[in-house]
């Protein structure tokens, strides 16, 4: 997919490359398989949220799921290209250019970016993405160890990015000042969803101690919940897995869901009201 030039002038494309490196002691060809899911799950994590943030601001046309993700595998040190195809022209390079905007950001004082200042913050602002930040850099451990994060593939490397103990630490110190000075806030609604049990240590004769977690409707990630009544074991079994509707209390931390505390619920199944053979 050749470059073309767009109406503004400025250079698009429909595919955008970010390379993550790992050089050091602990890499030698090689990464630990769970360490190497969890960088793989966070890049895409914090690429789909990219592309939502320049969405929302104007600056591309597409929605992440119109985006297509892709790794590219090469020989050589422990490096691993995300490719990324959109069904539009983008500004080449955009979302790249974000990510490492993002991180130089989080090492440098939280200085504001002259390009991408609305998204950063948003990023930032972001439970997920902060946890998909320290997925990244965390599978360097040694002194020697360091993250180079690459904007652009093949002969188009526009922008690298080397971050080493000391850019690590000052990415997991601005990390916790972040989540520190967000605001919270309580709001009371009526939501649809399901109650899963997420305390795995618990067996099943002891559901009344288990840690939930509520799933709301048409989202994938557990937010913990209590009820405001303590639940006897036979009612826990009632309404695990089952499709509820709940009333309570919501804490927010920033825009991030952080628990739930259930006052009043009922099952709620699907009903079918009509059905043709």
């Amino acid at each position: 997919m050749e470059e073309q030039i767009g109406i503004t002038g400025e250079k698009t494309s429909k595919k955008d490359c970010l390379i993550i490196k790992y050089e050091g002691s602990s890499f030698q060809n090689k990464m630990e398989l769970h360490a190497f899911s969890k960088q793989v799950h966070s890049v895409e994590k914090m690429l789909k949220e990219g592309i939502l943030q320049l969405k929302k601001n104007n600056k591309i046309i597409d929605k992440p799921e119109d985006v297509e993700y892709y790794i590219e595998v090469k020989p050589g040190s422990f490096v691993t290209d995300f490719l990324i195809l959109f069904a539009s022209p983008i500004i080449v390079n955009i979302v790249s250019d974000l990510i490492i905007d993002y991180f130089k950001f989080l090492f440098a004082g939280n200085k504001k970016s002259e390009k991408y200042n609305k998204e950063i913050i948003s990023l930032s602002e972001s439970k997920a993405v902060r946890k998909a930040t320290s997925e990244i850099i965390n599978p360097s451990v040694n002194n020697s160890d360091k993250t180079i994060i690459i904007q652009g593939g093949n002969n188009s490397i526009n922008n690298i990015l080397i971050i080493r103990e000391k850019e690590q630490n000052e990415i997991k110190k601005s990390l916790k000042e972040i989540e520190e000075r967000l605001p919270t806030k309580e709001i009371e609604k009526e939501i649809i969803g399901r109650i899963l049990k997420i305390d795995a240590s618990k067996t099943e004769g002891h559901l009344d101690q288990s840690k939930l977690g509520f799933v709301v409707e048409g989202e994938n990630d557990p937010t913990e919940a209590v009820f405001n009544k303590k639940l006897k074991e036979e009612e826990v079994k009632d309404v695990l897995f089952e499709r509820i509707k709940i009333e309570g209390i919501f804490y927010y931390k920033g825009e991030d869901l952080t628990k739930i505390m259930i006052n009043n619920y009922s099952l709620s199944p699907i009903r079918t009201l009509s059905s043709s053979q």
